[in-house]
């Protein structure tokens, strides 16, 4: 019997930590747990928010990138490619002139027309004349100027009959250019 009465004496300190673990765990160790997977899922979004803006962050550097050399572009567009009106104006209408008898082509007639774009900081240059000529030497007076080295843009080409010319053809051409402001 007294055997059992020391089992009975084991049973309760054994009964009464078995009621604390489940208190602990109850009271401190499952709330505990929650924070964490809380927390756990507020880790994962905020590195999910985090690689976003790294991705974010690499697209608006290579932006930055391309803006940087887009103006770069722009800035050697009106530094370079488009002259200053004083001195691009006379270059370009010499050579108008120099490819006119070059190819053997009649330029009659020259019409300027010019407009200052102030939102574009440009003038915008016009100049239109009939040419009279061969087929052929038309079409290389006009290819010449398609690759001149000057600023040159073909508005407008129109051809007439060569029946109502005598033989030789009359094109009548409008040619743009711009002028930088800077």
């Amino acid at each position: 019997m007294e055997l059992l009465w020391h089992r009975k004496w084991l049973v309760i300190p054994v009964l009464v930590a078995m009621v604390a673990n489940i208190l602990i765990l109850t009271i401190f160790t499952l709330p505990r747990e929650r924070w964490l997977k809380k927390l756990d899922s507020k880790a994962a979004a905020l590195g999910m928010r985090i690689e976003k803006g790294k991705q974010e962050l690499a697209q608006r550097k290579e932006n930055d990138k391309r803006l940087k050399e887009i103006r770069r572009q722009v800035e050697n567009f009106y530094s370079k490619t488009l002259s200053q009106k004083e001195e691009g104006l006379v270059d370009i209408l010499g050579e108008v002139e120099r490819l006119a008898k070059r190819f053997q082509v009649e330029k009659q007639n020259i019409q300027y027309n010019h407009e200052i774009i102030e939102e574009d900081k440009v003038i915008l240059f016009e100049i239109t004349f009939p040419l009279r000529g061969s087929y052929a030497n038309l079409r290389r007076f006009v290819n010449q100027i398609e690759n001149s080295k000057y600023f040159l843009i073909i508005d407008r080409v129109e051809l007439s009959n060569p029946e109502e010319t005598g033989g030789n053809l009359k094109l009548n051409i409008k040619l743009s250019t711009y002028f930088s402001l800077l």
